[in-house]
């Protein structure tokens, strides 16, 4: 080992090498048996062949030379000769092969690669970086490294590159570098697109944590669901809106997903300052003309009805102790005896809540407005063929007889009508007032 003591000296000797690290002369690599071999800091043990051999670095020190030899391979970055990755693929193993920080054992093809960052060492190759299917430039740290796909667990997904991000057991390319429009971003499930910031970023489920839920400003936490949510205006279709029960979509004129009324305002001044909303005495709803067909409008809110074309709030709940109100809206009329609003009869399309408002009454296949609740005055009252006036009572009510001129009217129909009438009774064969009717100024 110590026969020389000078490099030049040294390399004359063919069984020895000068070994700059330790400025002595060492017997030549290919002298030596495996074990010096591998303790050897100039050797490399070449598994294959089984014989020794120097490391490249050592072994040559200028390009030509360098890229000559098919174990060997010149680094541009280091302006050095290093050994080449697929060295590791014959002569030596995986084991070898991701030893060298500047290769990888690639398990599809169980050969050894060289590491991205090694075949563009140059900022100036990212280009040519990206254009490699195993490569991906990381601009953050102006440095050519493996895809995202590339990387088989969480542990080197995290820390191999702030692009990379672990979703649903792989590693993927993050949204803000897997889109930058808001086109392709919303094609990515994972992702959302940021107006503010007019970037990709990974959506509200993957925030995880309440507090950083909390504190996104596109997010909201749901504590029922003890999950992090979008909040409703970040929802662009209408889809969307609905898969989120807080969220409502607005109407043709006002479109786009907001938080539905009840969770928009908590009181009653705010809410009623909504045209899209009314305080329904409890809790803040949807304007009832917010509903566009007649089953969601009928099963939306009890305080709704269906007018043929359109959902309305019914005259009951929209003018509660408000005569004046009630009386001017022409779908509306004024119930003296209780003091209360009611949809006008004839827009009532149901039997069933025509026959429950006592001031209707159901003839046929329509709804009208008893006798006693249209005219007030014995002359209109007893102008009118289906009415007649009661003195006693000083007050109109159904003609009794009017049952049978009805248009359609069959025997059945008017016996029915009249036994639902208090004031009629069947005789037999035909409609008549009770004696109450007939004979009230002698009932004390």
């Amino acid at each position: 080992m110590y026969r020389q003591t000078d490099e030049a000296l040294c390399e004359y000797e063919v069984d020895c090498m000068w070994n700059p690290l330790l400025t002595q002369c060492n017997r030549q690599c290919a002298e030596l048996g495996n074990t010096d071999c591998l303790s050897g800091s100039m050797c490399k043990w070449d598994m294959s062949n089984q014989v020794c051999m120097r490391k490249c670095i050592y072994k040559y020190h200028n390009e030509t030379n360098c890229n000559a030899d098919i174990t060997c391979d010149w680094s541009n970055l280091n302006g050095t000769c290093r050994d080449s990755c697929s060295f590791h693929t014959t002569g030596g193993n995986s084991t070898t092969c991701n030893a060298d920080s500047m290769c990888y054992w690639n398990t599809t093809s169980n050969s050894c690669l060289d590491q991205c960052m090694t075949r563009f060492p140059l900022p100036s190759e990212s280009s040519s970086c990206w254009a490699d299917p195993q490569c991906m430039f990381d601009s953050n740290e102006r440095m050519c490294k493996k895809t995202c796909e590339l990387l088989s667990n969480q542990f080197d997904c995290n820390a191999v590159s702030t692009m990379c991000t672990w979703y649903q057991g792989k590693c993927v390319l993050g949204c803000e570098n897997s889109a930058t429009n808001v086109t392709n971003c919303r094609m990515l499930e994972r992702c959302m697109w940021d107006s503010d910031q007019n970037k990709c970023r990974r959506n509200c489920t993957q925030e995880g944590a309440a507090t950083r839920c909390t504190n996104d400003a596109m997010c909201r936490y749901d504590n029922d669901l003890a999950s992090c949510r979008m909040r409703c205006v970040n929802f662009y279709t209408t889809d969307l809106c609905a898969t989120d029960g807080r969220c409502e979509w607005g109407t043709a004129s006002h479109p786009g997903c907001d938080a539905s009324c009840e969770f928009r305002y908590s009181g009653q001044s705010d809410c009623d300052s909504d045209p899209t909303c009314f305080w329904d005495g409890t809790v803040c709803t949807k304007s009832c003309d917010k509903y566009f067909d007649q089953s969601s409008c009928t099963l939306g809110d009890v305080q709704c009805e269906w007018d043929v074309t359109h959902c309305r709030r019914t005259c009951r709940y929209a003018y509660n102790n408000d005569e004046n109100g009630c009386t001017a809206d022409a779908n509306c009329a004024w119930n003296r005896n209780a003091r209360t609003c009611s949809t006008v009869c004839t827009a009532v399309l149901d039997q069933s809540i025509c026959m429950s408002d006592e001031m209707c009454q159901w003839k046929v296949n329509s709804c009208e407005e008893r006798c006693s609740f249209r005219y007030n005055t014995s002359s209109s009252c007893n102008s009118d063929p289906q009415c007649t006036w009661v003195g006693y009572a000083s007050a109109c009510r159904n003609f009794c007889g009017g049952y049978a001129l009805m248009p359609n009217a069959t025997l059945q129909s008017t016996k029915d009508l009249c036994s639902k009438d208090q004031f009629c009774e069947w005789s037999g064969t035909q409609c008549v007032p009770t004696c109450t009717i007939l004979h009230g100024d002698r009932v004390s």
